[in-house]
Parts: C-alpha cells; sequence; structure tokens
C-alpha cells in the first residue's frame, strides 16, 4: 500500500514538473507539515506528507533541470520558525526529470549551512537514496569542498528521462536538520553532473586533518617571520 501511495504521488508531481521548472517566482510555504520549518524555493514541486511521524517531517519532492538550472541546481531553503522545530527531515521519494538536452553521468544532493546550522545527511540503513533503476550504480556520502554531499554516479540519465528516487525499498534521504532556534537556515541544493569528472565526497576527518595542517603551517610561518625580524 505505502509503495502505491509513493508511486501515486510522484505521478501527481510530474504532471505539474514542466509548469513549475518554468515560473522564476519563489514559493514559500510556512510551517510546512507543521514542522516549524519554512520552505522557500522555485522550480519545483514540494509537498508534506500526512502521515509523517512524531519528529520528524516528511516531504515529496519533484524537480525537472532546464539548461537555465544547470549551473546553480535546484534550491530549498529551511528556515526555522518555532521553537519545536522537528529535528529530522525526511524526502521520502522524489521524481528528478532531466530537460537539460544534454545526458547526465552523476548527480548530486548537497547541504548549504548558511546560518548557525549544523544540518547534516544522516546514514542509516534507509538513508541515502538508493540509486534509481537503470540510472546510477554507485553512491558515496561525505564532503567535497568542504560541503556535505551525496553524490551518485557509475551511471547515466538521458536527456528527457526522469529517475524515481525513493520507490519501495530505496530508501529515503534522510536530514539531521540541527534545530538551533528560531533564524536558523540551511539549503538542500540538488545539482546534475555532466561530463565524466565527477567528484568523489571525503570523509569529514580528512577535511578536519586539513585544517590542523594548515594551522601547523601558520604557526611555522609565523615564528619565521618572528625570527627574521630579531
Amino acid at each position: 500500500m505505502y509503495i502505491s501511495l509513493k508511486k501515486s504521488a510522484l505521478a501527481g508531481f510530474l504532471a505539474v514538473l514542466a509548469a513549475a521548472s518554468a515560473s522564476n517566482a519563489a514559493t514559500v510555504i510556512s510551517n510546512i507539515g507543521g514542522s516549524g520549518w519554512t520552505a522557500t524555493f522555485s522550480g519545483l514541486s514540494l509537498a508534506s506528507d500526512p502521515t509523517q511521524p512524531a519528529g520528524q517531517l516528511n516531504l515529496e519532492k519533484g524537480a525537472a533541470f532546464t539548461q537555465a538550472s544547470l549551473g546553480e541546481g535546484l534550491l530549498v531553503t529551511f528556515t526555522q520558525t518555532s521553537a519545536n522545530a522537528k529535528p529530522v527531515i525526511d524526502f521520502t521519494d522524489e521524481s528528478v526529470t532531466n530537460l537539460t538536452g544534454v545526458t547526465w553521468s552523476g548527480f548530486d544532493f548537497q547541504l548549504l549551512n548558511t546560518l548557525n546550522s549544523a544540518a547534516s545527511f544522516m546514514t542509516t540503513s534507509n538513508s541515502p537514496f538508493i540509486p534509481p533503476d537503470g540510472i546510477f550504480t554507485t553512491v558515496n556520502s561525505g564532503l567535497v569542498d568542504g560541503i556535505p554531499t551525496v553524490a551518485y554516479g557509475g551511471g547515466s540519465q538521458a536527456n528527457l528521462a526522469t529517475a524515481l528516487w525513493g520507490i519501495g525499498t530505496d530508501g529515503d534521504l534522510l536530514i539531521d536538520a540541527d534545530p538551533l532556534g528560531i533564524g536558523t537556515s540551511f539549503t538542500f541544493k540538488e545539482v546534475p553532473v555532466i561530463g565524466n569528472n565527477v567528484p568523489v565526497p571525503l570523509p569529514t576527518t580528512f577535511w578536519q586533518g586539513l585544517v590542523g595542517i594548515a594551522g601547523l603551517g601558520l604557526v611555522a610561518g609565523a615564528r619565521k617571520i618572528k625570527n627574521f625580524f630579531l
């Protein structure tokens, strides 16, 4: 029954994708799904699932990418508007349509943390999405240029093709929204990858190590400058 509901919801999204992608006007949904979060977005469809559990915002999403959205991707900004905002945001399913005129070699989900947020993707037995059948075959989670990223590759999505994420046992995409207080904000971004250079996310510990090395370099440099003037 749950699988049927997911397929029905995605079919509805596909019917409005073209209209949504053609509009540049931002849509603002206050307190989406009673979650304590306001969602701001354009060029896509977004709806809350009324069957969501306590402490979790369940969302169903549809996106159609045109040439205009290739570089910047499509964004949803979440802003905390309640002290009791739900701590978990769950994208239960999504349809992604390629209207860019070119074949994609990969697809990325990213989190851009903007205002006092440390939102992160959750890795569980149910998250992130398993790659859609016949589209991509690999998934890596970590940091790309310091940005939390779930990157898909090992396949392609042709122009005019639609990928259905989260169907049946294909999992969800869970976000620890980190609701630190009213005004906390972060942006969920998704963007197609073109060409053979598909970035592979590196674990957080790698970037922490680089920061430590950079700090040691600064200290050593400062000592050299001090000795020079002595």
